[in-house]
């Protein structure tokens, strides 16, 4: 039997896990008749002629202008739709047109002058290409993954070796599997449409195989007190209950992990990367977004001006977290050493290497390799070096605000930043910027993002605490009658994604199956102990515990100070 889709049974074998839907059954917009002024061509713009140098790492956008309209006197500005994107700019003694020019060729903006004021701004019509084509892309990818649950549910198999990674096509054939295996098949193929529903949303959706003859729980025999503390000594008596299963969907990364018995799986085609096509391929690129972004990468120069000068070794080294580089790192370096004018997009993505002297020589095959191994876009005109990031269109939503990073950062300079700091940072962020912090390796920041990438909803839930609240989680605990709904709902996070981060015990598994099937709250509760283990002693930190007991519970051990 096929696994089922929401709101679509296919045929009369019964529903499955295919999405018929269109990925854009129809789009409906209202522009505004808002007139931003004629295009302006700032190359020729003799206000622009002056030459100007400046170094802008990583900048954003209207920060960037307002430094540019000092430097040369013209107001500059742009639309608040693009208020978010970054520059990276290294440029000596450069006119000032042409500047503004390659700052809007790798953005794919457009100039428009409003009497003296000079606007950048977004052609409409390249809006909706874009979103069209991310649309498709996102698509594209749940697709692959609801074809590949499809097909496990009714193959009854899956790789039994596999205990980490299941990609597309390691699937074996029906009957070649363990019993376990063919548990999950008939789990799988027997979520109902609403399950499938909360799944794609990216919800934890859990479940035993096989299913359980139990239901209910005596919520007063043990866990919380009345007084709100945790009881150590005791486990709450259960029913025997077949292993529990869980499952959620990551629709950023667009991969599905499963937790049955010890391991964790991962259902994906793709690397767990932000950008898992960095640059458009197959049917998607023959769409118009994609051929203008196809059409304007070049390849490195093989002759010419930039095959003069080379990269030589430099000792400087990366101040970022576990020596973390950007592209912007080496392209700093490149001009610091040949004054070649740079203009690229800013992004906080890590490169492949972390040696900023990867690749020295000749600065084309220098350029080559880094192109190469990171698979960004380059153009190449009126001698300046244009990058645009592979992948740059969605990117985008995965950045952070500088404004944000910058007071974190600036303490970290100082101090190691504290269990607060790191939960006022988390509170500021959307899921999609929260995504480089919890991803393993993929943020290039000035502060230790480990804190993050073990326990982000650990953090989530103790930021929406008031301090009454995180003295009594550190005395006898909380019990979740004495939350709030929102609160509730970013423990409950808490404690069943503490299965896929390797924080619940094998006992509160099956807890957390019963509180999934019931909404059944009572006996749980929230407590937090100084001290985390590490090499066989207590370290600075804290640990957060989310369940019924100190034995049974999703625990985060975080290695941060309060």
């Amino acid at each position: 039997m096929k696994l089922a889709s929401v709101g679509d049974v296919r045929n009369s074998m019964g529903p499955t896990f295919l999405n018929t839907k269109s990925a854009c059954a129809g789009i409906a917009m209202c522009l505004a008749s808002v007139s931003f002024g004629q295009s302006a061509n700032v190359v020729n713009d003799t206000r622009l002629k002056t030459p100007i140098s400046v170094k802008l790492k990583i900048v954003q956008l209207p920060d960037a202008l307002k430094q540019l309209t000092k430097l040369g006197g013209v107001k500059l500005t742009n639309v608040q739709t693009i208020n978010d994107l970054k520059v990276t700019v290294f440029v000596k003694d450069l006119p000032e047109g042409v500047l503004l020019d390659k700052i809007a060729g790798v953005l794919g903006c457009e100039w428009k002058a409003d009497g003296d004021l000079l606007r950048l701004v977004v052609d409409p019509e390249e809006r909706i290409r874009r979103d069209r084509y991310i649309d498709a892309e996102d698509a594209a990818a749940r697709k692959e993954v609801e074809s590949e649950l499809d097909r496990m549910a009714r193959a009854g198999s899956t790789n039994p070796t596999a205990t980490d990674d299941v990609h597309v096509g390691s699937v074996s054939p029906a009957g070649t599997g363990n019993p376990r295996d063919a548990a999950l098949a008939s789990f799988l193929s027997g979520l109902d449409g609403g399950r499938v529903s909360a799944l794609w949303r990216g919800d934890v959706v859990a479940g035993s195989m096989p299913p359980s003859e139990a239901a209910g729980v005596d919520a007063n025999s043990s866990g919380l007190s009345a007084s709100g503390g945790f009881n150590q000594n005791r486990r709450r008596p259960r029913p025997a209950l077949g292993a529990p299963i869980f499952m959620q969907y990551d629709p950023l990364l667009y991969q599905v992990q499963i937790s049955s018995g010890a391991s964790v799986r991962t259902v994906a085609k793709r690397p767990a990367h932000l950008i898992t096509d960095y640059a458009p391929s197959g049917a998607l690129a023959n769409m118009p977004f994609a051929k203008e972004v196809l059409g304007w990468d070049q390849a490195v120069p093989a002759e010419g001006d930039l095959t003069k000068v080379s990269i030589a070794a430099t000792d400087k080294i990366s101040a970022n977290a576990g020596h973390r580089l950007s592209i912007a790192d080496y392209l700093e370096v490149a001009f610091d050493q040949t004054q070649v004018p740079i203009v690229a997009d800013g992004f906080r993505t890590p490169t492949l290497s972390k040696e900023l002297n990867h690749g020295v020589g000749p600065m084309t095959s220098w350029l080559a390799t880094l192109k190469q191994e990171n698979h960004f876009f380059t153009r190449f005109e009126d001698g300046v070096v244009m990058v645009r990031h592979g992948g740059f269109w969605r990117l985008r939503k995965f950045e952070t605000p500088e404004e944000v990073l910058a007071p974190f950062e600036q303490k970290a300079s100082k101090e190691k930043l504290s269990l607060d700091d790191y939960a006022s940072l988390v509170l500021k962020l959307t899921p999609e910027q929260l995504k480089p912090f919890s991803t393993a390796n993929q943020s290039v920041v000035r502060f230790d993002p480990h804190p993050i990438e073990v326990a982000l909803p650990a953090l989530q839930f103790y930021g929406s605490l008031d301090s009454r609240s995180i003295g009594r989680a550190m005395e006898n605990g909380v019990s979740c009658n004495q939350l709030g709904s929102t609160q509730r709902s970013l423990f409950n996070q808490a404690a069943f994604e503490g299965v896929f981060l390797g924080a619940a015990s094998a006992g509160f598994k099956q807890d957390l199956v019963r509180l999934y099937n019931t909404g059944d709250e009572r006996g749980l509760g929230f407590v937090m102990r100084k001290g985390v283990p590490a090499g066989g002693s207590a370290a600075a930190g804290q640990a957060m515990l989310f369940g019924a007991s100190i034995s049974e519970a999703s625990t985060y051990l975080i290695p941060v100070s309060q």
